[in-house]
């Protein structure tokens, strides 16, 4: 029974570092994606990293010792191992491993598992110890402390070159994975180039975003909960294999950049003419009719410039 509370606790705590990251990218949080950023908050991402599971774990046994459930406080640090391994398993699952540090990880791990066990063994286990000590002034000196190296690390630029090592072996190894995979659909369905590179530059997105497990699910949920299916993430009324998506999602990519085509090159002859200007307004209105979120066809744009230079290098030979 303990270790089943100490597993919905991990799974809890697995939900809360990824709520608060999301929310705090104004303050320089560094979401895992396929896009290079520069961590400008080192400090506030290593703290969230390390220090979030043992504040997480001081207030639930806080809470467990308040509602007389002292049992489920008994090796809480173990919360820690186990979200750490799920963390660690997720990201594998959903087909990461490339775009993850695992050096960083494991220290980032190890230490806190360590740093829970010492809080537990020093601190939690002790109920009475739990508040703090207000008959010193140590405890607040250490605030200050602590405050000042915060604010002095959250200065520094740790770079993005290992982060774009990672995340250009991901995409090279994705690419190449999938274009081996759907080699005949690609061949048959692109006129040209261009095309191809933002029918990929869709496909590479769709599938990083709905990695295969979260797919296998789809298919075992369809057509109850959720309308899209596959890599390319078709919306449809009948169960597709992802074959079928692939086709289906290439087919709706062809026929937009074909409109769009044609459409910028009777509007705008002047700029129709720039292949770089071309190719981000295709990809960005290709990516408009594939997909209306505001945010989608700008990700889009960024990501088939990357793509471009990795794999369509004669596209830039007219720029």
């Amino acid at each position: 029974m303990i270790i089943g509370i100490h597993l919905l606790l991990a799974l809890g705590l697995f939900f809360l570092i990824n709520w608060i990251g999301r929310h705090s990218h104004s303050l320089g949080y560094i979401s895992l994606g396929i896009f290079v950023q520069r961590d400008e908050a080192p400090a506030f991402n290593l703290a969230l990293r390390l220090l979030g599971p043992l504040v997480f774990l001081t207030i639930v046994a806080a809470l467990l010792y308040s509602a007389r459930l002292d049992d489920y406080v008994q090796d809480i640090w173990h919360v820690s191992v186990y979200y750490f391994i799920g963390r660690a398993t997720f990201n594998v699952l959903m087909g990461r491993f490339l775009l993850i540090n695992w050096f960083r990880e494991a220290v980032i791990g190890g230490v806190c598992i360590s740093g829970s066990w010492v809080l537990y063994d020093a601190v939690i286990r002790h109920k009475e110890t739990l508040l703090p000590d207000l008959t010193t002034a140590t405890n607040e000196l250490w605030v200050i402390v602590g405050v000042f190296v915060y604010a002095v690390l959250n200065k520094v630029d740790t770079g993005t070159t290992g982060a774009a090592a990672r995340k250009q072996r991901f995409l090279k190894k994705r690419f190449f994975d999938l274009k081996e995979k759907y080699a005949t659909t690609i061949k048959e369905s692109f006129p040209d180039d261009l095309s191809q590179l933002l029918g990929m530059t869709i496909l590479l997105y769709e599938s990083f975003n709905r990695p295969w497990l979260a797919q296998k699910l789809e298919h075992m949920v369809f057509p109850y909960w959720g309308r899209s299916l596959g890599p390319m993430q078709v919306t449809t009324k009948k169960r597709i294999n992802d074959m079928e998506s692939v086709r289906l999602g290439f087919e709706r990519v062809v026929s937009s950049y074909r409109n769009w085509l044609e459409e910028t090159k009777q509007s705008k002859p002047d700029l129709y003419e720039d292949n770089y200007w071309l190719r981000g307004h295709l990809a960005r209105k290709v990516a408009a009719d594939y997909n209306k979120d505001d945010r989608y066809a700008a990700d889009i744009d960024e990501l088939s410039r990357i793509i471009t230079k990795l794999f369509y290098p004669e596209l830039l030979k007219n720029d």
